[in-house]
């Protein structure tokens, strides 16, 4: 470790700042500010708002970082920190507080996050960082299934299987055939939509693994409370 200036140590090879020299720098520049004809002003557009890099750029952005370890690869923020991070965004504090998106950016928000998830790739790699197991309806179905029809269905509700964005619960061997587990709740009455029933929800589902050339079985939540109507609906739907 090597002194420069009493102030600054060379370590694992960077020039880090001491405590005191940190003190210091921070009195020397309380109560400055920038220039005013080059500070950055409140409500002043950032000078790249509205540009796009070109797909070139990119590349070249990619390959200049491909193989490079990120520095905080490994390191974990304390409870304290994270703690003191939480405060700085809550409340009044947050950039965007008492802000809210038009419809229009809604919009846009919600069809690049469809398009995202048409692709097989994307759609594999959020399911697997949510770490999704089977929940208790999905097991019990999943038993009455082996039990009933055995080694016919396969569990890949946790993104074993994307088709056109979106994730089946079951699927069938050796039909291209899916079975979806609908919860009550939320495929239907957290949305508060009168207008919306059980009968537009599974037509939507339908058409889309139809579309996909699949053949689709709905199974809503409280139908498990009868099991044999739902091995005579798996049954009819096999035929």
């Amino acid at each position: 470790m090597d002194g420069i200036s009493g102030y600054i140590f060379k370590m694992k090879g960077k020039y880090i700042r001491t405590d005191e020299i940190k003190r210091k720098l921070s009195e020397a520049h309380k109560g400055k500010h920038t220039n005013i004809e080059t500070e950055f002003k409140n409500g002043q557009k950032a000078w790249n708002k509205g540009k796009h890099c070109s797909e070139e750029t990119k590349e070249r952005i990619r390959l200049a970082h491909e193989g490079k370890i990120t520095w905080m690869k490994g390191k974990h923020h304390t409870e304290e920190t994270k703690k003191k991070i939480s405060l700085t965004k809550i409340g009044t504090n947050n950039p965007n507080y008492g802000k809210h998106q038009s419809k229009e950016t809604k919009q846009k928000l919600s069809l690049k996050h469809k398009k995202n998830w048409q692709n097989e790739d994307y759609a594999k790699k959020m399911f697997k960082s949510f770490t999704i197991k089977p929940n208790k309806p999905e097991i019990f179905l999943t038993n009455l299934l082996q039990s009933n029809f055995p080694n016919r269905f396969h569990y890949v509700g946790d993104g074993k299987l994307i088709i056109g964005g979106k994730c089946p619960d079951f699927t069938c061997n050796p039909e291209k055939k899916v079975i979806l587990l609908h919860g009550d709740y939320w495929h239907l009455k957290r949305f508060k939509n009168p207008f919306l029933t059980r009968e537009i929800v599974e037509k939507q589902d339908i058409e889309h693994y139809k579309n996909n050339f699949y053949g689709c079985l709905i199974i809503w939540e409280h139908e498990l409370r009868n099991p044999n109507q739902v091995i005579n609906k798996v049954q009819e739907f096999l035929k």
